[in-house]
């Protein structure tokens, strides 16, 4: 019970330090779940692999992570309202499932039918506030989101993986900016 309204805190947290609605350095949710990871009583469960029937959410995890099936269906419903960022969402998943078919053992249509990685594709890297906003630019934003969660999730993090891989992107978008703004590229 304790664990949702922390996760919360950090998320609002971080909105608050950015001094500012839309200028959010790094994206809340995920902020949010990767403190979660922060704390040891919560840390097993997110280092476990995702195992069991995905679509139907048969399996241990997260609640938002648990139903591929519905977390795809809301998907769909955004992009049928428009509200999906089309360069982002199928780069991510592209990269995701190429990224599993290099890895040792890994099943790439696995990693697509993995709860969070639909949640990152879908909602999670489709902020609207930290992604770039060029077409080019979010095209190369999603395969670096597809690729780092994907990283991260095989090798140690586990389902937790997924947010972390966006705050590291995230961070490495928002170091570039910088630069280019303060160097003047």
């Amino acid at each position: 019970l304790w664990a949702v309204p922390l996760g919360a805190t950090a998320a609002i947290v971080s909105k608050a330090l950015a001094v500012g609605l839309g200028k959010n350095f790094l994206n809340p949710a995920a902020l949010g779940r990767a403190v979660l990871l922060l704390l040891p009583s919560l840390r097993p469960a997110a280092l476990r692999t995702a195992e069991g029937n995905f679509l139907m959410g048969y399996l241990d995890g997260s609640l938002g992570e648990a139903a591929s099936l519905l977390l795809l269906a809301g998907a769909v419903y955004l992009a049928i309202r428009r509200l999906l960022p089309l360069w982002i969402t199928p780069a991510y998943l592209i990269a995701a499932f190429f990224t599993g078919l290099a890895l040792p053992h890994c099943d790439a249509a696995a990693v697509l039918a993995w709860g969070g990685t639909l949640l990152g594709a879908a909602f999670l890297s489709a902020d609207p506030v930290t992604t770039p906003m060029g077409r080019w630019l979010q095209l190369l934003f999603g395969i670096a989101c597809g690729v780092g969660c994907t990283l991260l999730a095989y090798y140690g993090w586990g389902i937790g993986g997924i947010c972390c891989g966006i705050l590291v992107v995230n961070f490495l978008c928002r170091a570039a900016e910088w630069a280019a703004w303060h160097i003047g590229l």
